[in-house]
C-alpha cells in the first residue's frame, strides 16, 4: 500500500493506494465539523478501502483550522472563518487538480496513472453534505457513500440566527482541544444566502447516480432522522430508480462509530462501515 501527502495553496491531502498496477476509480472522503483528516478511523478506513482496488483521498478542509492532531489545536481565527461555500471550493478544487496533470506533482501523476477515470465521493456528518452538494455539481461522479449525514446545513433557529448576526461571532468551549473556539457570523449568512443551493433533500432528489447512506444506531448527534430524509428524498424521484440506493443502519453505533481520537483500534461498527463501502464500489 502507497501512501502520498500532498499540499496544492492552502489543502492537504492524503493519497492511498495499493500496489495493483490495474485500472481504480478514486474515492474522496470529506471529514465533518470540527474534524480532519486524519481524525480516528478516517485514515483506517481509507487505507482499508484503497486495499481493495481503490485510490483513497482524504482532504483537509481548507479552514478547519487543525495546528496540530495531537495533542489538537485549532487556530481559533482560521477556524472562525470557515464556511459551506469555502468547503465546497475546497472539494471542487481537488476535483479539478485531478484532472489537471500540469499541476500535479510527478508522484501524484504516477498513483493517478491507474485512475479509470470514475468519482466516488463520501463524508462523515458536515462533510456527507460537502459530499452531496458536489455530486450534483460533478458529472465524474458516478457514486457517493454517505456515513450519518446530515439532511440541513442551517441548523438553527431563526432567532439564534438573528442574534449571531447581531454579535457577529458565536464562542464556546471545544473539550477536544481545550480551546475556546469562534465561529464568526459569515458561516451562518452563507447558509441563510444559499437556500436553494445548500438544500441536501433537493441535491438527493436530482442526485441521479448510486447511494449508500450508513448510519449508526444510537447516533444523537445527527439522529437517524435525517439520513432517512436524505433516502427518501433519493427515492421520490422516479428517475432514480435506475440507481442503486442502500440504506444500512448500523446496530449500536454512534455518531462516531464508537470511535474517539486518537484512534487506538478498529472495531465492529467501523468493520461494518468498511465492508459496505467497498461492497458499495464493486457493484
Amino acid at each position: 500500500m502507497k501512501k502520498l501527502t500532498e499540499k496544492y495553496e492552502n489543502l492537504s491531502f492524503d493519497i492511498y493506494s495499493n500496489d495493483e498496477n490495474k485500472p481504480k476509480p478514486i474515492l474522496i472522503f470529506f471529514h465533518g465539523y470540527k474534524s480532519f483528516r486524519n481524525w480516528g478511523f478516517i485514515p483506517y478506513i481509507c487505507e482499508k478501502v484503497s486495499e481493495s482496488n481503490a485510490i483513497v483521498i482524504n482532504l483537509d478542509f481548507s479552514l478547519n483550522g487543525i495546528l496540530s492532531e495531537h495533542p489538537l489545536r485549532i487556530d481559533v481565527d482560521s477556524f472562525a472563518k470557515n464556511t459551506v461555500s469555502q468547503e465546497i471550493q475546497d472539494g471542487q478544487f481537488l476535483i479539478n487538480l485531478l484532472q489537471d496533470n500540469n499541476c500535479q506533482s510527478h508522484e501524484m501523476q504516477e498513483i493517478l496513472k491507474n485512475w479509470n477515470g470514475k468519482i466516488i465521493l463520501s463524508g462523515h456528518s458536515r462533510g456527507a453534505g460537502i459530499a452531496l452538494i458536489l455530486a450534483n455539481q460533478n458529472k465524474l461522479v458516478e457514486k457517493v457513500a454517505l456515513i450519518a449525514p446530515i439532511a440541513n446545513f442551517n441548523r438553527y433557529r431563526d432567532r439564534f440566527i438573528k442574534e449571531w448576526i447581531q454579535a457577529g461571532k458565536i464562542e464556546f468551549y471545544d473539550s477536544q482541544s481545550q480551546q475556546t473556539l469562534r465561529m464568526d457570523a459569515s458561516y451562518v449568512q452563507d447558509i441563510v444566502a444559499n437556500p436553494t443551493n445548500y438544500n441536501l433533500k433537493s441535491a438527493a432528489f436530482s442526485l441521479g447516480k448510486d447511494l449508500l447512506i450508513l448510519q449508526g444506531e444510537n447516533d444523537y448527534t445527527v439522529k437517524q432522522e435525517e439520513a432517512y430524509q436524505i433516502y427518501k428524498s433519493f427515492k421520490e424521484n422516479t428517475e432514480n430508480s435506475q440507481f442503486a440506493c442502500n440504506f444500512v443502519l448500523i446496530e449500536k453505533a454512534n455518531h462516531l462509530l464508537n470511535c474517539s481520537h486518537p484512534f487506538e483500534s478498529s472495531n465492529k461498527y467501523i468493520e461494518q462501515a468498511i465492508s459496505e463501502i467497498i461492497q458499495f464500489l464493486g457493484k
